[in-house]
Order: C-alpha cells, then structure tokens, then sequence
C-alpha cells in the first residue's frame, strides 16, 4: 500500500502531473469527438452528393477523357486497370 501512495504522490509532484493527464485527457477526448463529428458530417455528404449523380459513381476521368472503373480494384476484387494512352 505504501508504494501505490508513493506512486500516486509523485515524489511530491503530484500536484502538477495529475492535472496535466487529466487536461491531456480532455482535449484528445474532445479532439476524438470532434473528428467523429466532422467524419460523419463529411460521410453525409459524400452521400448526398453521391446520390445526386448516381451514374458517375465508380469512375474517374483519365488524361485521354474516358472514364476508368475504380470501385472494384478500390476494393481489391481485381487487379487495378492498366492505361494505355491513346
């Protein structure tokens, strides 16, 4: 018992480390809270925007102005597209 109290004592610094985890605590929990709240919002408009273009879902312009398929390679079904310049 006496070495839990030493080491909750901090060898007379305790005064000082304590609120410091408990401050750091504070601010990564509010920086984790945050960073869910902004991926959520960003992930709702993903999908709305998503949703209001539904034929482009799944493709991506290439240099020669053709549209390449992504979502399966991005999904590591298949081996990514080769390109070829025209």
């Amino acid at each position: 018992m006496t070495a839990l109290r030493a080491f909750f004592s901090m060898g007379g610094y305790a005064a000082y480390v304590w609120p410091a985890f408990a401050t750091a605590a504070v601010v990564l929990s509010v920086l984790l809270l945050a960073s869910r709240r902004r991926w959520r919002a960003n992930a709702a408009a993903l999908a709305s925007l998503q949703a209001a273009r539904p034929g482009r879902r799944g493709t991506r312009a290439t240099p020669g102005g053709g549209a390449t398929p992504v979502a399966a390679s991005l999904a590591g079904d298949t081996a990514p597209a080769v390109h070829r310049d025209a």
